[in-house]
């Protein structure tokens, strides 16, 4: 059996757009490091990678948690009146599913494995502006669930290296119309005195095409990620 914790930072990129009660947002050229720069943050980023494995089953938890807090003060043509703007942001991004490994060979040093995956994606924007002292208080939820049909290849190796490229699709109207995630990634393991460690790298893309009435999110968020990895 294998089980491997895996928390990572994801350099998110965006590209499209944001739609919100009829009003839309082009957010593409925002990173994340623009967002952290631009508000406080009201929790830690939350990325975590969590897998194990017994024979040719296994199970996965991928999750992203963000939240923001933008504030700012405005000043207004009336002496000592301003406006201030509070805006709320939270971003939940959840992957989870089941692993099925189809085939497994060995060559020269190393192994390399070949798993179907499946399971589902919540996705999560909670956005709450307040504009005081103007009657504005907006609040908008967008989220949905998408079902993933996906596979991944994946090679270890003696010397330490290993490796994996795994991808999935989502949509056909169920929720979303349609979604696509690859994600790339290589590493190596190390012994951090009685632990068994590992550093990762790798490249993460996600697209995302979904509306509900005056919401919509035509989004692609990409970007590379670094991590380590716990093995138990």
């Amino acid at each position: 059996m294998g089980r491997g914790d895996d928390p990572y930072f994801w350099m998110t990129i965006y590209e499209g757009t944001m739609t919100v009660d009829g009003t839309t947002v082009d957010l593409s050229g925002t990173t994340v490091f623009d967002l952290l720069d631009a508000g406080g943050v009201n929790f830690p980023p939350l990325v975590n990678y969590f897998e194990a494995r017994k024979g040719r089953w296994g199970g996965y938890l991928d999750t992203n948690f963000i939240g923001l807090n933008f504030e700012n003060e405005f000043s207004t043509r009336l002496p000592g009146r301003s406006i201030s703007a509070d805006l709320d942001f939270t971003y939940i991004l959840i992957n989870a599913g089941l692993i099925y490994t189809v085939a497994e060979w060995t060559e020269g040093t190393g192994t390399t494995a070949f798993d179907f995956m499946g399971g589902l994606r919540y996705t999560h924007y909670d956005i709450d502006l307040d504009i005081d002292p103007l009657p504005v208080d907006l609040s908008a939820t967008l989220d949905w669930w998408d079902i993933t049909l996906g596979a991944r290849l994946r090679g270890e190796y003696d010397s330490g290296w290993f490796w994996s490229l795994r991808g999935d699709l989502a949509g056909a109207d169920i929720e979303a119309r349609f979604s696509a995630q690859v994600v790339g990634a290589f590493g190596r393991d190390f012994t951090l005195g009685s632990v068994n460690m590992s550093w990762m790298a790798g490249y993460r893309y996600l697209y995302q095409d979904w509306d509900d009435g005056d919401d919509a999110v035509d989004l692609t968020t990409h970007g590379p990620m670094v991590g380590l990895r716990f093995r138990f």
